[in-house]
């Protein structure tokens, strides 16, 4: 056999076992997803991409809240886990995660009434 075929059989073969590994790990990935009990729906933008675009639309939690990181983290959780509908609004399409969204905008009612309440004296 010629170097060059010897060659050219090993890069077929190594690029053969990289597509094998590649599967194996999207496999993998599949199935680590599929046990999330709240996913996201941020794609490749991921948190800072998308939070650019909420800003833009008026939905991020910089342009509603005034009351620190953990309420900027519990409204950029609730939008990265909901759709945009065909209305143009963001709905959170599963369960387990509205209750969730629920409980963090209550929390985040009573922590901006408190804040407010503390503000007045």
């Amino acid at each position: 056999m010629q170097i060059a075929t010897v060659l050219w059989l090993v890069l077929f073969c190594f690029a053969e076992f990289c597509n094998v590994i590649k599967q194996q790990i999207s496999e993998k990935a599949r199935k680590s997803q599929a046990c999330n009990e709240h996913p996201h729906y941020l794609g490749q933008a991921g948190y800072a991409g998308k939070k650019a675009k909420w800003i833009i639309e008026g939905h991020s939690s910089s342009t509603i809240l005034p009351g620190g990181p953990v309420l900027d983290r519990s409204i950029d959780w609730i939008l990265a886990r909901s759709k945009k509908g065909t209305d143009g609004n963001y709905v959170i399409p599963n369960e387990k995660t509205k209750m969730v969204a629920d409980k963090m905008v209550r929390l985040v009612s009573m922590c901006l009434i408190a804040l407010h309440v503390l503000n007045r004296k």
